[in-house]
């Protein structure tokens, strides 16, 4: 059972709870929209795939994360896009948000003992109310340790072995931030200028293509960036940029019109057939269609 702080107010939103499944959709969805993803989420073929490729049609919601229980093993799978946090505590725990509407976020977590999505930054504190499944109007869902689904799912298959200590801090929970996830010290923070003026910094791995959503999950966070593309002269999959010994390296992914990349006082080059290369502050990527990418980093 979930727990909501009720909210009726212009900024709160909804939150749809079944039996595997939990979302919390921005305040300008729809009361319709709401009960779309309850029915779409309610079915016994439910997965986490259609409902991001639902709800992320255009003019449907502009902010959302959902939520997946996976059973018998404490595992969750999440889906995020725009600025929804989701709280996830376990053996390991992160805060996965994703910065602007065209950025998606999926990811899978283990051994999982609580969580809570927010429309705000923070967990939410004050008087909840009970939810076991159904559509409400509010800023935030949590499932606590001593009612979630999550619990009695642990219960009932015994670990093999208890986590190593070592590994936890002292609250028992590893907290990652994203914001500083696969970031060392003192090393600068790849940021990329999206078309549409938003900031993303590049940690993990960032898929930009004409489609927002792979059925493949991997156990990483991998951010996806849609690229409009009315002439769909961008592949569904067009290019990977990724992390490499601190470097920014730029992976075409067999696109069919590949990447052209220009670097400040050197020619063009053409990233294509599946080719690499390292980017340096300045780079733009011109991945079509007017889309460009401009590479920056701060320390």
């Amino acid at each position: 059972m979930f727990a909501y702080s009720p909210d009726l107010s212009a900024a709160a939103g909804f939150a749809v709870v079944t039996d595997r499944f939990v979302c919390l959709l921005s305040r300008d969805a729809s009361l319709e929209t709401a009960r779309s993803v309850f029915r779409l989420l309610d079915g016994e073929d439910a997965n986490l795939e259609d409902a991001f490729g639902m709800l992320s049609q255009p003019d449907v919601v502009e902010r959302f994360a959902v939520v997946e229980l996976l059973v018998p093993a404490s595992r969750i799978r999440v889906a995020v896009r725009g600025h929804v946090s989701v709280g996830i505590e376990g053996t390991m725990a992160t805060r996965p948000s994703a910065p602007g509407e065209a950025i998606g976020i999926r990811g899978e977590a283990h051994d999982v003992r609580s969580l809570w999505l927010s429309l705000e930054e923070d967990k939410p504190d004050g008087e909840l109310l009970p939810l076991r499944r159904g559509v409400v109007r509010t800023l935030a869902v949590v499932a606590e340790p001593t009612t979630a689904v999550i619990t009695v799912a642990k219960e009932l298959v015994e670990p093999e072995s208890e986590p190593d200590p070592t590994d936890q801090n002292e609250t028992g929970t590893l907290h990652v931030n994203l914001d500083e996830w696969m970031n060392v010290e003192g090393a600068p923070r790849w940021v990329l200028r999206l078309p549409d003026g938003n900031e993303l910094e590049a940690e993990g791995t960032i898929v930009i293509g004409r489609k927002s959503w792979e059925s493949a999950i991997d156990e990483s966070l991998i951010k996806h960036v849609s690229a409009p593309s009315p002439k769909r002269q961008i592949s569904g999959s067009h290019l990977e940029l990724a992390l490499v010994d601190g470097e920014l390296v730029a992976r075409d992914l067999d696109s069919t019109n590949g990447t052209i990349v220009l670097t400040p006082e050197h020619p063009p080059r053409l990233l294509h057939g599946g080719s690499t290369t390292s980017l340096q502050a300045g780079d733009i990527l011109d991945i079509g269609e007017s889309f460009r990418i401009v590479v920056s980093n701060k320390y």
